[in-house]
């Protein structure tokens, strides 16, 4: 079919990728083309001013055109630089653009003394989303002009209001909350950066014949200071909550601490039912207190509400790894029936080999995505997997990664498909384990991750056999293997490393899970980790190069010969390598021996 002949509904679609700069040609290509494009570009208006913006009203109001009618086309605008409240309250666009939709003002600014301004401003019944960035003036926002303009705009279904500057906030008192919902009924969607005033004890007998908003399914909140007894109202305010974000930071903890009394927590634990439809939780804190987590603590874990996604995200220093262990129980505890995706993310950037710390996941037969990063926490592997029975990724940093030795030795397959690990320490076996177990894993990345394994002085060869593994890409990034567990002694590090897949992934003698299978292999590749490292134990100062051919041939035969030789006289082998070593300087390394990764399958792989 020609570009000409294409139909209106096609070129709609595609004007919608193309830059407004490109769309004057489009335009041009030929007349089929003209409507479609030229609609296109009034859909969405992205100005500078208020005073630009006025010129295209005007440039609509007068068009002798009707095709195609601007008045009706223009959904979007945007409006980049700072305005004030005048230049809103003047404006022809909500008289211009019948069918405006989303408004998003990049800054507005006004002062104490313009309240009386928002009676003028025009009123918007079609507008269903504001975007609005407010500068503050003196360090002061005012709430009651930013109610007063969103009165003007009572169809409204998404806000998003929130400071220039992040150390100002709106502060929102409980009857300018309340007053807020009347104006606007509609509401779906609530995104503020905002402070909540301290709730008078007198008001909170009334809290409960709080008149509910019904429609709002997500609330999305940058808390500066709040007073607990929010929660009990939100609680009663938003019985159809589906997805909650809830950020608080530190400007205030001191004094909200104090204020989180015992009496405020038997209100909270007081509450039979909130957050019947609750799904989906962000939060994030900057404290480990009872208090910081009252919402889980005292609600929605005490209520077990039926979280279906939750992401938990805790930048504190002094949070230690026994108290994550904990947050991380306690949620596949209260959530296990409806729980899909667990993200926790700590700031731990370490974690003690020698005291390990081991979260016990209870039973969530729907969890099908789990992250846990710097943490301080190791993860015993067949715990998860037999606990997480529909996981298909598994995402792990800063850590231990083990298999309990009591085991059993012949557990059920699972269907894991994406394995990351970053930072984690583990045994070769655990990938020997991996394979045998979870047949359906086909992406997985190691980045800055230590393999060990004590091996025979005789052969040191360390074999990592995923053979009923068939990988669409491998990435390995800056990974080391050990003869020991000794990771700061770099002289075990091991330096030559060949990767290979199963000829047939058919033939294989053994479960790999017990390594040392008798397979059919061809190499891939042979790397060589460079002797830098000897100097510098960064994960970050490898050079990995990859050998040629020839190289990986000699490799082949020459460690061969070697373990020949080392089996006659250890002195004779090291005599027979090092002088060869002037040609090729990564056979002085054939003396330290080689790791072989063995896979089914590798459609793709990248190695760094």
């Amino acid at each position: 079919m020609p570009e000409s002949d294409l139909p209106f509904e096609i070129l709609s679609h595609i004007a919608i990728y193309v830059l407004n700069d490109d769309k004057p040609a489009c335009m041009m290509t030929c007349k089929r083309w003209k409507i479609p494009f030229q609609e296109s570009v009034w859909k969405t208006i992205e100005i500078d001013s208020f005073e630009k913006l006025e010129e295209i009203c005007t440039i609509a109001n007068n068009s002798t055109s009707r095709l195609p009618p601007y008045d009706l086309t223009t959904e979007i605008i945007r409006i980049h630089r700072p305005c004030n409240i005048r230049e809103l309250q003047k404006t022809q666009a909500f008289r211009t653009f019948q069918n405006l939709k989303h408004l998003d003002i990049g800054a507005i600014s006004y002062e104490l003394a313009d309240f009386g301004f928002t009676r003028y401003v025009p009123d918007s019944t079609s507008l269903v989303s504001l975007k609005l960035k407010i500068k503050a003036i003196d360090g002061i926002i005012s709430t009651p002009i930013t109610i007063g303009i969103l009165g003007h705009m009572p169809n409204l279904q998404k806000i998003d209001i929130y400071p220039e500057l992040s150390i100002y906030k709106i502060q929102f008192k409980l009857h300018q909350f309340n007053h807020l919902h009347t104006l606007l009924p509609k509401l779906t969607a609530i995104k503020l950066s905002l402070s909540f005033h301290w709730i008078h004890p007198k008001a909170v007998p009334s809290i409960p014949q709080t008149d509910p908003a019904p429609s709002v399914t997500t609330l999305d909140l940058e808390i500066i200071d709040w007073d607990h007894i929010w929660l009990y109202y939100f609680s009663f305010k938003y019985p159809n909550l589906r997805t909650l974000r809830w950020k608080t930071s530190r400007s205030e903890y001191e004094q909200t601490a104090k204020e989180y009394t015992m009496e405020k927590i038997e209100l909270l634990r007081s509450i039979t039912k909130a957050f019947t439809c609750l799904e989906t939780i962000d939060f994030f804190t900057e404290s480990s207190t009872e208090w910081a987590h009252a919402i889980f603590w005292e609600i929605l874990c005490r209520l077990n509400s039926p979280v279906k996604r939750l992401k938990y995200s805790i930048r504190n220093y002094s949070c230690e790894a026994r108290f994550l262990e904990g947050v991380i129980e306690q949620f596949t505890n209260s959530f296990s029936r409806t729980l899909e995706t667990l993200s926790v993310v700590g700031n731990l950037l370490s974690f003690d080999i020698k005291n390990i710390v081991t979260p016990k996941l209870s039973h969530c037969p729907r969890l099908v995505d789990l992250e846990i990063k710097c943490c301080g926490v190791s993860i015993a592997l067949d715990n998860v997997l037999d606990n997480c029975t529909a996981l298909r990724r598994l995402s792990f940093c800063n850590g231990l990664l083990y298999i309990n030795p009591e085991t059993n030795e012949r557990p059920i397959q699972h269907g894991l498909r994406t394995l990351e690990l970053d930072t984690v320490t583990t045994k070769s076996f655990v990938f020997n384990y991996i394979s045998s177990r979870c047949r359906d894993l086909e992406y997985m990345a190691l980045i800055q991750t230590q393999i060990y394994e004590s091996v025979s002085e005789k052969t040191k060869g360390l074999h990592i056999n995923m053979s009923y593994t068939n990988f669409k890409k491998l990435y390995l990034d800056h990974v080391l293997f050990y003869l020991s567990d000794d990771f700061m002694n770099m002289n075990i590090t091991i330096k030559l490393v060949l990767l290979s897949q199963l000829t047939d992934p058919r033939k294989t003698n053994k479960d790999p899970e017990h390594g040392n299978v008798e397979s059919f292999a061809t190499h891939i590749a042979w790397f060589h980790l460079s002797d830098a490292l000897k100097n510098n134990t960064s994960l970050n100062s490898l050079d990995i190069t990859q050998l040629s051919e020839e190289d990986g041939y000699d490799i082949t035969r020459q460690f061969l010969d070697f373990q020949l030789k080392r089996n006659y006289n250890s002195q004779e082998a090291k005599t027979f390598i090092r002088e060869q070593t002037s040609v090729h300087p990564w056979k002085k390394d054939i003396c330290e021996g080689c790791v072989e990764f063995t896979c089914g399958r590798i459609n793709e792989y990248r190695i760094l």
